[in-house]
Parts: C-alpha cells; structure tokens; sequence
C-alpha cells in the first residue's frame, strides 16, 4: 500500500516569532547594503583625472595661465 505523508508537528510561537526575527534581520542586512550602494551613487569617488581638471579650472578662474602654473610647478612647457 502506498505510504501516508505526515504532516510536521505544529510550530510552537517561539519557533514562529524566531523565524520572523531571522526574517527581519535579513532584510535589514539587505537594507543597509542598498543605503551603501546608495551613498555611493550620491556620492562618487572623484578620480585623479578629476581632480586635475577642477584644480586647473580653479587656477585659471584665479586669472593663473597654463605657463604661470607650470612655472610654480617648476616645468618647463
């Protein structure tokens, strides 16, 4: 004869709430990541090219040619 199926023993509450405990605190792992991935996008890493570009755009807001900053950086053009 073919075999019954069982049914699992009834969950106690305590069972029940520590599964949804380990729910929540894996959404919430899942949450902070995004606030991560979040302020990265907010806030990008500026690269070096960047950078060159902001601080020669500053200098010659400041009235400095490119041969005045050349020469206050000891090269020659």
């Amino acid at each position: 004869m073919a075999e019954k199926k069982t049914r699992k023993a009834n969950r106690t509450k305590e069972q029940i709430i520590k599964e949804f405990d380990d729910k929540i605190a894996y959404h919430e792992k899942c949450i902070e990541s995004l606030k991560a991935k979040k302020e990265e996008v907010l806030n990008p890493k500026v690269s070096p090219k960047q950078q060159l570009k902001a601080v020669l755009a500053k200098a010659e807001e400041s009235g400095l040619s490119p041969e005045d900053i050349a020469k206050k950086l000891g090269i020659s053009l």
